[in-house]
């Protein structure tokens, strides 16, 4: 995970990765929702504040995937964290994740369904909420 492990209290759990999803809240199966996490996945839970990235387009000020690293590019956003056609991935946003918050840090895997040949980015699920307060202003992304 690089230099932000000691941030974490760290569980990890090695996961096969299937076509049939399930719901964040009851575990049960969601007829058309299509699994984007791929490799190790590991719940994480902060030990301290930690900022985070936020890809997106549109003007939803707040969600729940986030990268560690800001991507360089909207290509290269678009591509490694395999985002859905609907994410132009046009602006990006800091977040500011306090300490005590879960989430899950898995790798984008390809989406075809998406036209994503690629993924492979390291992303971050939040598994719980966080103020609004916490994203930032979302700034226009080259």
């Amino acid at each position: 995970m690089g230099g932000i492990t000691e941030k974490f209290i760290v569980t990890a759990v090695a996961v096969k990765t299937t076509s049939v999803a399930t719901s964040k809240i009851k575990g049960v199966a969601i007829p058309g929702y299509i699994e984007s996490r791929g490799g190790v996945i590991e719940d994480i839970v902060l030990s301290e504040n930690i900022t985070f990235y936020r890809v997106y387009s549109g003007n939803s000020k707040t969600g729940g995937w986030l990268t560690k690293v800001p991507p360089k590019s909207r290509k290269l956003a678009q591509e490694g964290l395999a985002l859905p056609k609907k994410n132009k991935a046009t602006r990006i946003q800091k977040v500011d994740v306090p300490a005590g918050t879960r989430l899950q840090r898995s790798r984008a895997k390809p989406m075809p369904e998406f036209g994503k040949k690629h993924g492979g980015m390291e992303q971050f699920e939040l598994k719980g909420d966080i103020p609004n307060s916490a994203f930032g202003k979302g700034e226009k992304f080259k």
